[in-house]
C-alpha cells in the first residue's frame, strides 16, 4: 500500500507536538481488540508514527477508548504491542482513521522499523 500521507506532508514543516511524527514506510498492519472473549482483527494501515502515538487506517473500527493490539505484516511480521483509541472516524480513502496512543510506550525496535522511511531516521 502506498502512503499517500507522505506526499501530501512536508516531514520538516514546524511541529507542535511534544515529539514529532514520521511517515511510516510502506505496509500492511493489523489491529486487533477484544470483543465477546474473542481477539477481533482489521486489516490497517500505518501512515504516520511518534513515540507517543501514530494513524493507521483500519477496515474495521474498535470502540472509542478500548485497548487496541497493533502490529507489522508487511514488509516483516512484528509482535502485538497496546494502543488506545483516541480517536476514530470515517474517511473517503478508506472506512476509519484511527488516532492510537501508546499505553505503555512504543518499542524501540518498532519504531526504528516502522519510521525506517524517513532519512532523519537512518
Amino acid at each position: 500500500m502506498r502512503n499517500k500521507r507522505l506526499e501530501a506532508e512536508n516531514v520538516n514543516q514546524i511541529e507542535r507536538r511534544g515529539f514529532p511524527r514520521y511517515p511510516a514506510l510502506d505496509n500492511t498492519s493489523q489491529v486487533g481488540w477484544w470483543h465477546a472473549g474473542r481477539l477481533v482483527t482489521s486489516s490497517a494501515q500505518l501512515m504516520d508514527l511518534s513515540r507517543e502515538g501514530m494513524l493507521v487506517l483500519v477496515d474495521d473500527e474498535p470502540r472509542h477508548g478500548v485497548p487496541v493490539l497493533i502490529r507489522l505484516i508487511r514488509p516483516t511480521v512484528t509482535g502485538w504491542f497496546e494502543a488506545r483509541v483516541a480517536e476514530s472516524r470515517a474517511i473517503r480513502q478508506g472506512p476509519y482513521q484511527l488516532r492510537l496512543v501508546f499505553s505503555a510506550g512504543l518499542p524501540a525496535h518498532f519504531f526504528a522499523l516502522a519510521a525506517s522511511r524517513c532519512e532523519e531516521m537512518n
